[in-house]
């Protein structure tokens, strides 16, 4: 997967508070206006929740404008 020159986020990965997995692996997220990989918590619950989300060091993540991955956003 390719993840590029987006006017935001190359990828935004959102918790509404349930378990889930992702995986990420083998992309390259380059040149987007904002992180690379923007992590959004849609509430106040507990961080577990994120536990499920690998980001494998196979991708090439790189020259987005805020950096790599984003610490943890949260929105109510």
């Amino acid at each position: 997967n390719s993840f590029s020159e987006n006017k935001r986020e190359g990828v935004e990965i959102n918790s509404y508070g349930g378990a889930g997995r992702i995986d990420l692996h083998d992309s390259s997220i380059h040149g987007n206006d904002r992180w690379g990989i923007a992590r959004v918590q849609r509430n106040h619950f507990n961080s577990s929740v994120w536990n499920g989300v690998t980001i494998r060091p196979d991708n090439r993540i790189y020259d987005n404008k805020f950096g790599t991955v984003s610490n943890i956003i949260i929105i109510r």
